[in-house]
Parts: C-alpha cells; structure tokens; sequence
C-alpha cells in the first residue's frame, strides 16, 4: 500500500486535498497547488495586493499564465502528483458518489467510497460534480451556505499493483471509513471541524513557501498529525492495515471501526472438528492461563459468549470439552471461533496431546525482539536452540522430558508465533498390482455409512486386485472388520485424528489395524494443508 488520501469538497474552495500520509517527496510545491492557493487568498477580505506572493513573484499574487514551453515540463509519479490533480480525479460526479471508486493512474490503483453528505437543491441529480456547487457566503443565503461547508469526502488507499486482487475489499474498507465519519459529521460535525484545522495548517505552511528552498513536508505532515485527531487516526490505519492487514480505530474517540484486508467471502471454507481447540494469540501470564488481554478490548455490548470462551479456552481443552463447560451449542463456538481466526485475535489447532508431532516451520520468521521475549518467558531457555531440538519431528511427550514445567508452555508460545507446525500421520493402502488389471469392483459391504459417504466423492473404491488381495487377509477377527471400515480413509486424506473422529475409534485400536496390516497400510507424517490454509491465517500478515 503506497498511501492514504483524504479528499473533501466545501464550499471553502471546492474540492481540496486536505491530508496524504505518508507525504511525497517531490523537492517542489506544483505551480498548480501554488497558482490555486493565490487565487484563494487574493479573494480573502484581508489580501494584501502589494505583499510578495508565495511563488516568489512580487508583483501580483493573481495567478499568472504559465509559459507553453513549461507546459509539460514537470511529470510525477501517480501517488506523487500535486494535490489539486488528484482532489479533481478522487471527488466525481454526484452520480458517482456514494459507490466504490476505483481509479487506475499507470498501475496504482486509487481506491476510494466518495461519500455526499449534503444533496445539493435545484440541480438535476447526476450533472453537476460536487466541485460545482456554487459559493454565496456573501449573498443572502451565506448563512445557510455556512452550515453546507463540506459537501462530499473521499477517504482513498493507494495502492501498488502487487495489490490488485485486493482493491475489491478496500473499497469496502473505504466504505466502512465513510459511513463512521458521516455519522459523527451529523453527530457534532467532526470532519469539519477536523478539515478546518487541517486547512489551516495547510495554508500557513503554503504561504510559507518562497520557491528558493526545497518544501519541507514531514514537517507539514508533523503539524498536521499534531493538530488533528482524524489525521492521526489515518495514519494509524494505514500503517496496521500495511503491516498487519488488520486495522481497529475509534474515530473521534466515538465511533468504533475495525478493519481487515481479508476478504471473507474468499475465505476457506474448511469445517472445525470437536477434537480441536482455539488457542488464543495473546495472554497476560500464563501461555495456558485463562485470563487474556483479548478480553479487556472487547467492547462493552460484545458477546457474552465470547466473553466466556475468553475466560475458559485453554490449548488443553477441545471444543467439545468447551462446548461442555460453557453450555452453548457446537455451531455457535466454531462461529465465534472463526470470527477470531478472522480477526486474527486467535489460530484453530489439534488440542496438545503427548502424541502430537511437531517441528519446525520453515517459513517461520526469527527476530531479536522475538528471542529477547523468549529469553523474559523462558530464562533457562535461548529461542535458537530451542528450535534447533525441533529441526527433526518431535512428539509433545518428549519436549516435556526436557523441562517437566516447561515443554508443553515452550510449545504453545512457539505455537502461538508460527514457528512451530504440527505433523499428522496419514495412512496409504499399498497393494502391489498383480498383472496389468485396473478395473474397479463393488464396495466391501462392511464399510461404514461415513465411509460410504467418503468413497462416494471418488479416489477411495477399491481396484479388483485390491478387493482380491483384501479378501486373502479375512480372518473373521474384529481387528479385519475394522479394518474394511477404515479402508476408505486409506488414501492418503485423513490423518489419524480426523479417522478417529469420524468412525468413533480409539487410537489403540487404530494403531492394531496399523500394525496388524502394515504389509498393506502404510502412514506418512506431514502437515494437513488445512492447517495453513485457514488455522495459522496470522503467518501471512
């Protein structure tokens, strides 16, 4: 993201670029900022004719006709261009407004809800942009025009082509920007109040310029967050949406909003199980412990719910175990569950059990701020030797032989910070093919409704020569009969916990049939593509 706009239209001189963080660096104020904010003082009450004018002439402050030869002497880069260009492009044609505008300058995109809060009367609605609507402060309706100052906005993200899959969705979050600042415009008149301030500044900063020096704009853009709480609130906003994707403001200290570069009608649709938990990303003392800072940012009318899922989830707790413990249906926790995930306040796992495997993430990113709290959490402990023990895969009951007290608190914090993955083991059928037959036979009818269900979906019938071979190993114990229940789940698709859960099996019993028919049945530790594709959404912000 290159940057955020905001762009207003009044009747203080039509549409105008009131704040750009963070702010261009070209080494000049345009001829056309300047030749605007002349023609805007030579029609205040106070304008002095005489005094020497901004640009640096001294013998008018009207604004002069440029040369033809300098006409196209000065090209910028989109983002870079002086605000008396992009004020035009980023307020439309009342027709426009109130919709997502999306506008492409050399592949960056300005992505923007340009905003109407006055309907102009006595004009055809669609013909006139907002920047026509006439000024008569001085005439008999001056003060009526007094209470329109502002008569449309545009808050707009600017962004880099890399961004293009995202433009659809901060339109969206530009929309959401627009309806808070109307309400509060409506409220006590917050983006006026806010605009003059700005405006000021602004002005002063303009008037200040001789052209002899290079414009300083950090400090422009200093005085500007210094004097404006919406300005600051912008910034604020476009440095988590750029850093973290996800964005939480309460403009004017009033309206809360919240905001998140994740589309959620893109996001993956993959169902949580009973046999998983949700492990909350931040906690004040223990990693287990119940008690999070979550919880203190919620506001006042959240879900009451929610707040109880705060108080009782623990990485050692599934959620059917939670479900138990706080009495709501199962359906609602995941729902609150995935709202977390959503707003990256919490990751969805497989519950800490001694047999769960795990190792290191190779995508998993190692600062010195991030060793330095390892070290405050774990003071016996140094972060890079810790996953060095996990270069190879490693079972939870082995890390806690390393610090009885320690080795499963070591695990969630890593957990917690991406650096770990878990490892599931899944099962392939390995028949050897006698011949060159490939046809494909009935299902065996001992298979379970469930495993019906899975097979009907394709990849899981069983060939000819595999029917056959299953057939030679029938011995009529339980341990067979199991077996071609579970035969379907072979394939390579589901992992030891998800088989478990769906045929209402004990690992134990899992494991003879593994170990009974490991001839045939093999297993694989790898991480489930699941597990990165909606649980552990945070690593990619």
């Amino acid at each position: 993201m290159l940057g955020v706009v905001l762009v207003v239209n009044g009747s203080f001189g039509g549409n105008q670029l009131v704040f750009r963080y963070p702010p261009v660096t070209r080494n000049r104020v345009s001829h056309e900022t300047m030749q605007e904010y002349n023609t805007r003082a030579s029609m205040q009450p106070n304008y002095d004719p005489n005094r020497p004018s901004s640009s640096g002439n001294t013998s008018t402050n009207f604004p002069q006709k440029r040369p033809e030869s300098k006409k196209n002497k000065y090209t910028f880069a989109p983002y870079e261009n002086p605000g008396v260009t992009l004020s035009v492009l980023l307020i439309p044609k009342r027709s426009q407004c109130n919709k997502v505008l999306d506008l492409t300058l050399s592949n960056v995109f300005f992505v923007g809800f340009p905003a109407l809060l006055i309907e102009p009367e006595g004009e055809e609605k669609g013909e006139t942009p907002p920047g026509d609507i006439k000024d008569s402060q001085h005439g008999e309706d001056g003060e009526k025009d007094k209470e329109k100052e502002i008569t449309a906005f545009n808050i707009v993200f600017c962004l880099s082509e890399e961004y293009a899959s995202k433009v659809k969705i901060y339109g969206h979050l530009s929309k959401i920007l627009a309806g808070a600042l109307k309400h509060e415009q409506k409220r006590c008149r917050y983006l006026t109040e806010e605009v003059k301030k700005m405006m000021r500044v602004r002005e002063a900063w303009l008037s200040a310029q001789s052209g002899k020096n290079p414009p300083d704009r950090e400090q422009l853009t200093a005085n500007l967050l210094q004097v404006s709480s919406l300005a600051e609130q912008l910034k604020q906003i476009f440095h988590d949406l750029k850093e973290t994707g996800i964005a939480h403001a309460q403009l004017n200290h009033w309206v809360p909003v919240s905001l998140n570069i994740e589309d959620p009608a893109n996001y993956p649709l993959f169902p949580f199980r009973p046999y998983q938990t949700v492990l909350l990303n931040a906690v004040e003392d223990s990693p287990l412990g119940p008690k999070t800072k979550l919880g203190s940012d919620l506001p006042p009318d959240s879900s009451s719910a929610l707040r109880k899922l705060f108080d009782v989830a623990c990485p050692k707790k599934t959620f059917a175990e939670i479900q138990t413990e706080i009495g709501i249906p199962l359906y609602q926790l995941y729902r609150l569950a995935a709202h977390l995930v959503y707003w990256n306040k919490a990751k969805v796992i497989s519950v800490l059990h001694a047999h769960n495997v795990y190792v290191t993430n190779p995508k998993g990113e190692i600062t010195s701020a991030l060793c330095q709290e390892f070290n405050q959490a774990f003071y016996a402990w140094k972060l890079p030797e810790v996953l060095h023990l996990f270069n190879s895969p490693r079972e939870l009951s082995d890390v806690n032989t390393w610090s009885k007290n320690e080795g499963t608190e070591i695990v969630v914090w890593l957990l917690r910070r991406n650096l770990l993955v878990n490892l599931h083991n899944f099962y392939y059928l390995t028949i050897p093919r006698e011949g060159n037959s490939s046809k494909h036979t009935f299902n065996i009818t001992s298979y379970s409704s469930l495993a019906k269900e899975r097979m009907s979906g394709g990849g899981s019938t069983l060939s000819e020569h595999e029917t056959t071979h299953v057939k030679k190993l029938d011995d009529s114990s339980n341990t067979y009969k199991l077996l071609l229940r579970l035969l379907p789940y072979f394939r390579g698709k589901h992992h030891m916990e998800e088989i478990m859960w769906r045929e209402n099996v004990s690992r134990e019993d899992l494991k003879k049939v593994t170990e009974k028919y490991k001839s045939i049945v093999i297993s694989c530790l790898r991480q489930d593509e699941h597990d990165f594709l909606l649980f552990s959404r945070s690593a990619t912000n």
